[in-house]
């Protein structure tokens, strides 16, 4: 395993946090600086949150934590694997 699946749930939980963050900022041209980021990633940040928006990013941030729930056994079939576990988030994000 070279990505352990609680690794990718929480890169994937602080771009989204990020991306909340940004819709909650009033002053824009701060937004490199709030958000931790070099000033070159900040349209990429624009632009998520442009395609999701504050309800659509809470609710990415909820399928994350089901998924690390998950993840860790918690209300999931012993015949689940890490695998379909990510199948399972990448469709819930993406739908």
């Amino acid at each position: 395993k070279n990505n352990p699946l609680g690794m990718v749930i929480g890169q994937i939980a602080t771009y989204f946090t990020k991306i909340l963050k940004y819709h909650y900022l009033i002053d824009k041209s701060v937004a490199a600086k709030e958000l931790g980021v070099h000033p070159f990633f900040l349209k990429e940040y624009e632009l998520a949150a442009r395609n999701y928006n504050r309800r659509k990013t809470f609710d990415v941030l909820n399928v994350l934590k089901d998924t690390d729930l998950k993840s860790k056994g918690v209300n999931v079939p012993s015949n689940f694997n890490s695998e379909e576990i990510l199948k399972e988030m990448i469709y819930r994000i993406l739908n």
